[in-house]
């Protein structure tokens, strides 16, 4: 993990929000212009890029061992020298060879290259932060039950995390409201590594997106969607990005599923308590999806609905082997027929499976067929 991070960030330059040296860094009186140049002289990773698999310290994010063990090995593993940087860089690898932190942060395996790419909001503060600004919350998260191999990715998602404006009381607050919530410590812990975003979620939103998934609305205001605690529990676990989603978007989803494809109020619910990432699909695919089933398939919202991955795919797969199929004669969706090809059929099974279930040849005469019919 370390030398993919150092790779890339021996060769990526991103023109991001500009950074502020760590204070600890030893940086030149002069001021320098922001660096766009090509040569990073990375001299950390240089060093220890082949030496990654010896590393006492990888043993030891295997093994959980207590957080204290671990406090004091990382610093064992982490050494600075004084290179030149420049006050103000727009990459990390200005910082890695003079910070202990960015070095302990790639230790723990966090993609530093992601974070510069995906939260750039975030580059100034991680640059500034001390390690005993980390040890507090790496210590929460372990304590909790968080693995040391899991860090990494967590902070990588979000590493928001690591705001020195926010503290562990509010990753307390979080988790204590999902404990009377009924979630129980181990999907708690599932639903970290899936959305980190969740810990910094002030208490009254998070309550109130949970309370929006119990009652969602439809297109007819005084009947929406009712779910129980238990059902908007397993939605959440099973789709944790609806936490983040735009409510109008849900709204407009739901509103597509009543009205453009004319599913009724006891059907949408099904989908969406089945499938809950129906919600957050395009909404234009979604209106293919149905059309295609409905109208080249002739299927009813009945059928379709008993199904609710259906809408999980993309139309190009379905509309491919439907053809391969129609091809071959054996194009029959109706149940009380001989030769039935169920939606699952269509949409699950792998290439090889539908060939062979339906005796359509070999996957390499489907490959063909999709080259030159398609």
């Amino acid at each position: 993990m370390m030398q993919k991070t150092a790779t890339s960030l021996l060769r990526r330059t991103f023109h991001k929000p500009v950074l502020s040296a760590h204070p600890s860094c030893v940086i030149p009186d002069h001021s320098i212009i922001r660096s766009r140049g090509p040569t990073l002289h990375c001299t950390y990773y240089k060093r220890h890029k082949h030496e990654e698999s010896s590393f006492p310290l990888s043993t030891a994010l295997h093994t959980q061992m207590p957080f204290s063990k671990f406090d004091e090995l990382l610093p064992q593993h982490i050494e600075t020298e004084t290179p030149r940087i420049p006050f103000k860089s727009d990459s990390f690898a200005h910082f890695i060879d003079s910070s202990k932190t960015l070095q302990a942060l790639a230790l723990l395996g966090v993609e530093l290259y992601k974070i510069e790419e995906k939260h750039p909001d975030t580059l100034n503060f991680i640059v500034s932060l001390d390690l005993k600004d980390l040890k507090s919350k790496i210590e929460f998260l372990v304590n909790f039950g968080i693995r040391y191999t899991e860090i990494g990715g967590i902070i990588t998602k979000w590493p928001k995390l690591l705001d020195p404006k926010r503290d562990t009381q509010q990753f307390e607050e979080i988790i204590s409201y999902l404990i009377d919530k009924d979630f129980e410590k181990k999907e708690i812990l599932a639903l970290i590594n899936r959305l980190p975003m969740a810990l910094t979620m002030p208490v009254e939103v998070l309550d109130g997106m949970l309370g929006h998934y119990q009652r969602l609305p439809t297109n007819r205001g005084e009947k929406p969607l009712r779910f129980s605690n238990a059902e908007v529990k397993s939605i959440i676990l099973r789709c944790p990005m609806l936490l983040r989603a735009n409510l109008r978007l849900i709204y407009e989803q739901v509103r597509t599923l009543e009205l453009s494809c004319g599913f009724t109020l006891r059907q949408v619910r099904r989908l969406v308590y089945i499938n809950p990432w129906i919600l957050l699909k395009d909404d234009k695919q979604l209106e293919l999806l149905y059309k295609f089933y409905s109208r080249e398939l002739q299927l009813s919202a009945n059928e379709i609905a008993d199904f609710p991955g259906c809408f999980g795919t993309r139309i190009q797969k379905v509309l491919e082997r439907h053809k391969f199929l129609k091809h071959h004669g054996k194009a029959q969706y109706f149940r009380d027929q001989p030769g039935y090809v169920s939606l699952p059929d269509l949409y699950s099974l792998s290439d090889n499976d539908l060939c062979a279930k339906f005796s359509l040849g070999t996957v390499h005469d489907f490959k063909k067929f999709i080259k030159t019919a398609c």
